[in-house]
């Protein structure tokens, strides 16, 4: 089932950040264009920029990731401080091997299927296409997302002290992202988005919560 939202972009030289409502397909609005969300490919970032933004600016390492989902439940990943005890009891009688775990910034690798580090070219396609792959007209954006998540990949961000600091955690199933700061997305949503990223995926060697073509 999929959820149907619109996003109202400010004009270009505006700061202000897109609106979002959630309307059903009886109230699209009338100056909405199917063809508009499309991707489409523009050199709007150099890879110095791209690499100047959060959270690749405070990388040392980037891996992208795969596990298996948590018996379907949302939190595949936990994240761990020492002040904090909440997300490390395990159901009674149950054996965790999915998800994972990170704890006091230390990547606990023991629960994931696939890992790869990204090198300097993949990183380079990576913020290529987070940055420089958006709507292919701006406006009024339609965005569709399934009302679940099951999230069986991640990207990784570590830092010089070998410390995860970040992550963005994908769903393709459900066409959903997360990440825990809130300052990680994808860019522009638009139709191809996951299917690009999909297939970056696929690409690098993770194949486990990809979708095969």
């Amino acid at each position: 089932m999929l959820s149907v939202g619109y996003i109202i972009q400010p004009p270009t030289a505006s700061k202000q950040k897109p609106k979002q409502s959630s309307l059903s397909e009886l109230d699209e609005p009338d100056n909405w264009k199917p063809e508009n969300d499309d991707c489409l490919h523009c050199n709007r970032y150099t890879l110095t920029k791209r690499l100047s933004m959060y959270p690749f600016n405070k990388a040392a390492k980037v891996l992208a990731v795969s596990y298996h989902d948590a018996w379907d439940k949302e939190a595949d990943i936990t994240y761990d401080t020492p002040d904090t005890a909440t997300n490390k009891a395990e159901p009674e009688n149950e054996i965790v091997d999915h998800g994972i775990r990170i704890d006091n910034g230390v990547l606990d690798t023991s629960h994931l299927v696939e890992i790869k580090k990204l090198n300097a070219a993949q990183i380079d396609r990576l913020t290529d296409l987070l940055y420089n792959t958006g709507y292919k007209k701006e406006g009024v954006n339609q965005i569709e997302e399934g009302m679940c998540f099951k999230p069986r990949n991640a990207f990784i961000f570590i830092n010089e002290q070998g410390k995860v600091y970040d992550y963005l955690q994908i769903c393709f199933e459900c066409m959903q992202y997360s990440s825990p700061s809130e300052m990680i997305n994808i860019g522009d949503v638009c139709n191809q988005k996951y299917e690009l990223l999909n297939n970056y995926f696929i690409s690098i060697g993770i194949k486990t919560g990809t979708i095969a073509k």
